[in-house]
């Protein structure tokens, strides 16, 4: 309808008249359509921004109701992951304790595929975000290339009005805004923001409402923008995106291979597609993962990038960081944030050290170098600065996207190593710490002749005595030796040349050397005394002990921390405590901790036994006997503490204690004599630390480290029950002392196997004196032998497995390399011979290396079936008598694994790809069968206590294995409670080490005539996981040495025999086992 109007009149300056009465015009509600009105003027709601629109009627539409509040988020995908801790923090920025919306900005900030829009989408969804916008939801999609302002902003207009009159202008459509918004809660989000000028005008016409704005670039954000960085995935958010849609039974490796893909959501969604399209295909899951893995080590982080579908294309890992690099300025800038890639993984890059680099590569000087980070690369995400620190770090994903496309990585690796020497300024401490790292990789990097010689520089620097004391003069800190130390050994591996097979083994024995020089507990807690707890608990890191101990150290470290350091030990102290294990001794020894942090009175506990009973003759008499020397008997009976030794013979025992003539129990001598010194410590502290000191010189050389740790634990447990004489500390100083005697001790380990092989070498190059020598040594193992006796005589047994292990040594290298068959044969009779010979600890792993040469000398998985069958009981017969609950537990545990999981004839080529995912994987574990009976234990054996057959929950296995609970669930899909029978898996990382030699052994066994690449790739590639092991390591470095030198040339063989010797120089004399001074002596159960 039409409807006369009166001439507009003008209203003075500041008159608001004209937005109603005269000059005005009422529509009843309707929209204003057309008609003769100034522009300026309002119709109804409406204000006319047209300078006349064409006609004297002011043409009414029909009244319109107001539209629903709009919900303009896009539909977030199906399989979506919650990111809890980004979400809340969204929540606190956005929404009042209310839950009603704040007039806020915030920026999402990060690289690119990081999950800043899916983010948004899922705050936006949340049920308590849509009640807060009552006024509805806005989604301005800007990305790249935007769209007109003007337009967007007028379809913003038009969701809430359902109208985009007077938008005609981008000015008339930011003033419609602004008055849609007025009064309204609405949230606008922002999304993927690449240039502040094409946020400015839908920033300036949203101003004072609620916005959520995503982009890689920080600097475009308003100023009033509150700043929310979005790095990677949590670990938990980031498996559960991985694992979507997947079916259960590789939680533990998809959750290792989340990590191994940096958190970064859109590389986890391609490598979740790529599984399920495995899947799709039948390719079982455990496959699909192994295929997944090797492409990643063949093509890095682009390995999963879409090739056929375009629409997919934008969102792989290419595209991602290509718009990105796009953004520098030219090919000068993209080169140089591509050079980063050769720094170390997860390790601040000093702004400094990146202008070191550059100024090399492209004559860069520091103020260069400064701007092309903080205006460039740090605003774009390509690399996150910290001014503060003046440092740099790129993501993991980036790091090795750029290192799959640089062309001269090993160039730029030497680059540095050449500029900073091979030893740098003693007040240079990055280069020192990082100069093997980038030599390493540079020789890694390179092909033949080159990479050989790199390598071996490298060995013998990084090996030199000079060069290692220079380094840790100038860093204070033996893990970064320890780190040197490794990248050598790895870039020894990475040698394919037949002469780089010494370097292996020179890299090897550096490492081997450095644990026995260097690892000792007291420079650990020095640094503790000092403050120094971040480099003491490094230090701790380096000892390769169970979770118990080092939990019970780190507590020690944080109770020697000195006051002002408090903070930073009760930081430490609240991370440990949570994760306690369940023995006792480690909650009595937190609250002593704990007391010690907030200056409160510490524990007190009763004396455990009667100061009535205590004197310094009975405890003298308690250090002789430890001693294994004459001691009052007499004495000991009458306070009972002794009731089975034979007074006509000083006992070689040191650590059990017997029970009267036909009492098959036992004790551990630690149970009886612990309460003694503790109370004797009570009455005098001096007289009592004394004592303890005495009494822990005796286990600190016991060679039998199960049973040094068995014991000093007992101790332990007494000391922190102990009542501390007033100001005397003498319980943290006893605590102290006990761990340092348990991490001082050595053990007993076979490393002669390769000096075997060495001769070998020398008589397959037909040396006449190394054959002759070989078989008369071959002579007199079989001879001593057969004069080996049952049981655990010191000088009739083989008390360490030494003797089978010489003899299994010297059948792999007469059967396997020389062809000498029928001799060999006769070492393997002899070795299965003597398998009831020695302590059962050292007998049952000594009985599977039997197993595995068995299938090693003859070849044939069916041959030697009966006779690896014959190993694998005797191997349980003395694994089920060891003495300690959880030690006999645990090497029953092995024992089962290899009969399940290590028959010949396992899938080697898979079995040798997994080994990095061991951690995550059953058949790398041991092997519990729940109610086993542990048939083989003899009568005369300790007891097992009670709750070492409370096996049914993963916290009694828990107990008996001495594991956290969480190990065991992360390799086992059931969490229990388990039935009669059940295979459990037993996380056991001293076992791994074990299944590299059995790797080395099947690879052996299985190769043909000749040495072939795949083959001696897979040796190598078992080195280092054999590497905690002495003994597992000798076994996989003479498998490798054999395998290079089959069918080779005499001349090779000789080269290689003179290197190794020269290696074999180098190393200490072995250092005897005392038998007479280990905890249990006189009978078989170990």
């Amino acid at each position: 309808m039409g409807l006369d109007v009166r001439p507009a009149m003008r209203a003075p300056a500041g008159d608001d008249s004209a937005k109603s009465g005269a000059g005005s015009v009422n529509t009843g509600g309707g929209s204003y359509v057309g008609g003769n009105v100034q522009a300026g003027e309002f119709v109804g709601r409406d204000k006319i921004v047209n300078e006349y629109v064409a006609g004297d009627k002011i043409v009414m539409a029909a009244p319109l109701a107001p539209p629903e509040p709009p919900f303009q988020v896009p539909r977030a995908a199906a399989d979506l992951v919650a990111r809890t801790r980004e979400l809340t923090r969204l929540r606190l920025s956005l929404l009042d304790d209310s839950k009603h919306l704040l007039p806020n900005t915030v920026g999402l900030c990060g690289f690119g595929g990081f999950g800043k829009t899916t983010l948004a989408k899922l705050f936006c969804a949340d049920p308590d975000v849509i009640a807060a916008c009552s006024g509805g939801t806005l989604w301005v999609p800007l990305g790249k290339h935007p769209a007109d302002a003007r337009a967007q902003i007028a379809d913003l207009v038009s969701a809430l009005t359902g109208s985009s009159a007077g938008c005609a202008t981008l000015a008339g459509a930011q003033a419609r805004l602004q008055q849609a918004l007025s009064g309204r809660a609405v949230l606008v989000v922002i999304d993927d923001v690449w240039d502040e000028a094409a946020l400015r005008p839908i920033a300036e016409a949203s101003s004072g409402c609620a916005r959520l704005i995503t982009t890689r670039n920080p600097d475009t954000l308003p100023l009033e923008a509150e700043l929310i960085d979005i790095a990677s995935m949590d670990a938990p958010d980031a498996a559960q995106l991985l694992s979507g849609g997947l079916p259960a039974g590789e939680a533990a490796r998809l959750d290792a291979l989340a990590q191994r893909l940096g958190g970064w959501p859109v590389l986890l969604r391609l490598a979740n597609r790529a599984l399920r399209q495995s899947l799709r295909q039948k390719v079982p899951l455990a496959r699909a993962l192994d295929g997944i893995e090797d492409e990643i080590r063949k093509q890095g982080v682009v390995a999963f990038d879409p090739q056929r579908d375009v629409a997919e294309r934008d969102q792989a890992v290419a595209a991602t960081v290509g718009a990105s690099l796009a953004e520098l300025p030219s090919a000068d800038e993209r080169a140089r944030c591509a050079e980063l890639a050769i720094f170390p993984q997860d390790v601040p890059i000093p702004l400094v050290r990146a202008a070191e680099l550059w100024q090399l590569t492209a004559g860069y000087d520091a103020a260069r170098s400064r701007k092309l980070v903080t205006s460039l690369l740090d605003p774009l995400s390509l690399v996150d600065f910290d001014g503060g620190a003046d440092t740099l770090a790129l993501h993991d994903v980036l790091r090795s996207f750029f290192a799959g496309q640089l062309e001269n990585l090993a160039d730029l690796h030497a680059s540095l190593a050449v500029h900073w020497g091979e030893r740098p300024p003693a007040g240079d401490a990055y280069a020192w710490r990082w100069l093997a790292f980038h030599r390493a990789r540079a020789a890694a990097l390179r092909a033949g002749p080159a990479r050989h010689a790199d390598v071996a520089a490298l060995v013998e620097l990084t090996g030199n005595a000079e060069w290692q004391a220079a380094q840790l003069a100038a860093l204070q800190d033996l893990p970064a030796l320890a780190a040197a130390l490794n990248w050598s050994l790895d870039a020894a591996l990475a040698d394919d040349t037949p002469a780089g097979v010494p370097l292996v083994v020179a890299g090897a024995d550096n490492l081997v050397r450095f644990r026995l020089e260097h690892l000792r507990p007291g420079p650990m807690f020095e640094l503790a005394r000092r403050g120094e707890l971040d480099a003491a608990r490094r230090r701790a890191a380096l000892f390769d002990i169970d979770e118990h101990w080092r939990q019970a150290l780190l507590l020690a470290l944080v109770w020697l921390a000195p006051p002002h350091c408090r903070a930073e030990a009760r930081a430490l102290f609240d991370e440990i405590r949570p994760m306690l294990a369940a023995e006792a001794a480690l909650h009595d020894l937190a609250a002593w901790v704990d007391a010690a942090l907030k200056g409160a009175a510490p524990p007190r506990y009763p004396i455990p036994r009667p100061l009535a009973e205590i004197d310094p003759g009975l405890v003298e008499e308690i250090l002789k006997r430890v001693g294994g020397g004459a001691f009052d008997r007499e004495m000991l009976l009458s306070r009972n503490l002794d009731a089975g030794t034979d007074p006509d013979r000083p006992p070689t025992t040191l650590g059990v204690a017997s029970g009267a003539r036909g009492d098959a129990k036992v004790r551990y001598l630690a149970e009886v004599d612990a309460p003694v010194l503790v109370s004797f410590a009570a009455l005098n502290a001096a007289s009592g630390t004394a004592a303890l000191a005495r009494y822990l010189s005796v286990y600190t050389n016991y060679s039998y480290a199960e049973y040094r740790y068995a014991s000093l634990w007992i101790l332990l447990a007494q000391v922190v029950r102990a009542p501390d004489p007033p100001g005397a500390g003498w319980v943290q100083d006893a605590v102290v002392r006990v761990i340092e005697a348990a991490l001082a001790g050595g053990s007993v380990e076979f490393d002669q196997g390769l000096a075997v092989v060495v001769r070998a070498l020398r008589a397959g190059a037909g040396d006449h004196a190394a054959q002759t020598g070989l078989q008369a040594w071959t002579t007199q193992l079989l001879e001593q032998a057969r004069a080996l006796q049952y049981g655990r005589d010191p000088h009739a047994s083989d008390v360490w497995g030494g003797h089978k292990r010489d003899m299994l040594a010297h059948a792999q290298a007469l059967g396997w390399l020389l062809g000498m068959g029928a001799l060999a044969e006769q070492l393997l009779a002899g070795a299965a011979a003597i398998s009831d010979s020695g302590f059962a600890g050292y007998q049952a792993p000594a009985c599977l290396a039997l197993a595995e040469t068995l299938f090693v000398c003859r070849g044939n998985a069916a041959a030697a079936a009966t006779d690896i069958e014959s190993a694998y009981a005797a191997a349980q017969h003395a694994a089920h008598n060891v003495q300690d609950a959880s030690f006999c537990a645990r090497m029953t545990a092995r024992v089962q694994a290899m009969r399940r999981y290590w028959q010949p004839g396992f899938d080697l080529p898979q079995r040798a790809a997994r080994l990095p995912d061991a951690a995550h994987l059953p058949e790398f574990a041991a092997l519990h069968r729940v109610g086993h009976d542990y048939a083989g234990r003899r009568g005369d054996a300790l007891e097992l206590p009670d709750w070492a057959r409370e096996d049914a929950s993963l916290e009694g296995l828990a107990r008996l294995y001495q594991r956290p609970v969480a190990d065991f669930r992360r390799i086992n899909a059931s969490a229990g409670p388990f039935l009669y029978g059940d295979a459990v898996a037993v996380p056991d990382p001293g076992l791994l080490p074990h299944i590299a030699a059995r790797l080395a052994a099947e690879t052996l066994a299985r190769m043909p005539a000749g040495a072939v690449p795949q083959e001696l790739h897979w040796l190598k590639s078992f080195v280092r996981a054999a590497l905690p092991s002495q003994t597992a390591l000798d076994a996989v470095l003479s498998r490798l040495v054999l395998a290079t030198a089959r069918g080779a040339p005499p001349a090779l063989l000789l080269d290689l025999a003179a290197a190794l010797d020269g290696v074999l120089a180098r190393r200490p004399p072995p250092a005897a086992a005392d038998a007479a001074h280990e905890l249990i002596a006189g009978r078989l159960p170990a």
